[in-house]
């Protein structure tokens, strides 16, 4: 006869249940940042890059001349003429420009007083200031701006029916206001109100002369920037 079959393996013990989530417990929140886009440029309708102004308008100014010698009479000049300004440069940082600018005053016509007597004559006359400029744009997607130029400045002055003709050079500078409205993506047209002002002396002739000229202009201007 066969053996009796082996008694099966008794059952081990139950797993424990799983336990219940604590209510305490919230969800998980992910924490993980995803890369920042790259920044956008702005291109249009912002002050940035290669700076070209030109502007012309009209002013009154004023100068005077004096002499260290009797026989020269100190005499001043007043009246209006045009104003010419070229700058050019380029910016460092975004709504600042800095850059090399050719400025022209003229007066035409104007009135001379000799000596304190006011309207002896007529006379005109000329300045020319060569240097470095910086323009400021505190918001540079705007119009508004300020501005300044300091550099060597000439002119020459000439009195209707006289001889004597002041021609000398010296220092000079100008400060300015104004605003421009986009007209295209790089171009602005405004207005800017200008104060310029040079200090010189001739010592070509035989006395030796100095002359100072002030003047304030209002000018049309075109810039690309």
């Amino acid at each position: 006869m066969a053996p009796p079959p082996a008694p099966a393996p008794a059952p081990g013990p139950l797993p424990p249940p799983p336990l219940a989530e604590s209510p305490l417990v919230g969800p998980k929140i992910d924490v993980t940042v995803p890369e920042p886009a790259p920044p956008i440029v702005r291109k249009m309708h912002h002050h940035d890059g290669f700076y070209l102004r030109v502007s012309a308008g009209a002013g009154y100014r004023g100068a005077s001349v004096s002499s260290d010698s009797a026989a020269h009479s100190d005499y001043s000049l007043n009246g209006a003429g045009i104003s010419l300004d070229l700058l050019v440069g380029g910016t460092p940082s975004p709504g600042l420009a800095i850059g090399g600018a050719l400025t022209l005053e003229s007066v035409s016509d104007g009135d001379v007083d000799v000596d304190g007597a006011p309207n002896v004559s007529s006379g005109s006359g000329g300045l020319l200031l060569v240097g470095a400029f910086i323009d400021g744009f505190p918001m540079a997607n705007r119009g508004f701006h300020l501005g300044a130029l300091a550099g060597l400045a000439g002119g020459g002055f000439q009195r209707k029916g006289e001889d004597e003709e002041f021609s000398g050079g010296g220092l000079g500078g100008a400060v300015w206001i104004g605003h421009g409205f986009w007209v295209a993506p790089d171009w602005t047209l405004g207005f800017d109100l200008k104060v310029d002002g040079a200090a010189m002396r001739d010592n070509s002739g035989d006395a030796d002369q100095g002359s100072s000229m002030y003047g304030l202009s209002l000018l049309f201007s075109a810039l690309y920037h």
